[in-house]
C-alpha cells in the first residue's frame, strides 16, 4: 500500500516543531533571567532599606545611654519604636517578594533555644513601643520545640502589633503560649473588639488583612506573612469566630518540626 502526502505540508510540520523548540529554549532562558533578577532585586532591596535603618537604630541605642530629659527619653523611645516597626515592614515586604517570586519563606529550625524567651522579648519590645497599652503574657512550654525563632518572633510581632493597633485601647491584649501537649504548641493573641464577619474569609490575603480599622495597618502584609511562616513550620494560623466582643488569633505548630 502507498500513502501520498504533499511535501509542503510535511515541511510546514517540521518547521513548526523547530519553532516550538526554539520558543521553549527562549522561554527557559527568560525564566533563568527572571530568577536571577528576582534574587538581585530582593538582595538590593534588603540592603538599601536596611542599611539606613540600622544607622537610625544605632543612634537611638547610643542616645538611650546618654543623660536626657524626660521629653528626650520619650522622643528616643518613639524613634526606636518607629525604626523597629519599619524593620518589621521591610521583613514583610522581602518575605512577600520571596514567596510571590518563587523563593518561598525559608526556616532554620533550632530545638535548643527557649521559646518563652523568644516570645517574651517580642512582648517586651512592643510594651516599650506602646507604653499606654496593657499586654498580659502567659507563656508555658515543656520540653524542646524545633522552631525558627527569628521567624516565630516575626509572626508574633505581626499578630501582637496588629492587636495593639486595631484592638480597643481600654482592653488588655493577651498573649498565651501553651506547650504542655506532646504533639504541638499553641499560642493565642487576643484583643478587645471584634472583626467584621464579612472580612474574615479574606483576612489573610495580602494587602487586605491590615485594613479592618480604616487602613491603619501599614501594607496589609502582616497576617499574610504570619500565615506563610506558620505553614513553613507545618502548622496553621486561624482567626476564631467573634465571641465576647474580642478578636482571637490562634497559631498551632507541630513539635516534630517543619
Amino acid at each position: 500500500r502507498m500513502i501520498l502526502a504533499k511535501a509542503a505540508d510535511r515541511r510546514r510540520y517540521e518547521r513548526g516543531l523547530v519553532d516550538l523548540r526554539q520558543e521553549a529554549e527562549r522561554a527557559l532562558g527568560e525564566e533563568r533571567n527572571t530568577a536571577e533578577l528576582r534574587d538581585q532585586f530582593i538582595a538590593v532591596l534588603g540592603h538599601d532599606l536596611r542599611n539606613p535603618l540600622t544607622g537610625v537604630m544605632g543612634v537611638a541605642d547610643y542616645l538611650q545611654r546618654e543623660p536626657l530629659s524626660e521629653k528626650g527619653v520619650r522622643m528616643v523611645r518613639l524613634m526606636k519604636a518607629g525604626a523597629q516597626r519599619m524593620a518589621g515592614l521591610i521583613d514583610n515586604v522581602l518575605d512577600f517578594a520571596r514567596g510571590r517570586l518563587g523563593g518561598g519563606i525559608p526556616v532554620e529550625l533550632d530545638a535548643h533555644a527557649s521559646v518563652e524567651r523568644t516570645l517574651l522579648q517580642v512582648v517586651d519590645e512592643l510594651r516599650v513601643s506602646y507604653p499606654e497599652r496593657e499586654v498580659v503574657a502567659e507563656l508555658h512550654v515543656t520540653g524542646s520545640v524545633p522552631l525558627d525563632h527569628r521567624r516565630i518572633a516575626q509572626l508574633l510581632s505581626n499578630l501582637l502589633g496588629n492587636a495593639l493597633v486595631h484592638g480597643r485601647s481600654e482592653d488588655p491584649v493577651e498573649v498565651c503560649l501553651d506547650g504542655s501537649r506532646p504533639e504541638r504548641v499553641t499560642f493565642v493573641v487576643s484583643n478587645g473588639g471584634a472583626i467584621d464577619p464579612a472580612a474574615l474569609p479574606r483576612i489573610f490575603d495580602p494587602f487586605r488583612g491590615g485594613d479592618r480599622s480604616g487602613g491603619r495597618g501599614g501594607l496589609g502584609l502582616g497576617l499574610y506573612i504570619s500565615q506563610q511562616i506558620a505553614r513553613a513550620h507545618g502548622g496553621r494560623i486561624q482567626v476564631e469566630p467573634p465571641r465576647n466582643d474580642r478578636t482571637v488569633f490562634r497559631v498551632e505548630l507541630p513539635r516534630h518540626g517543619a
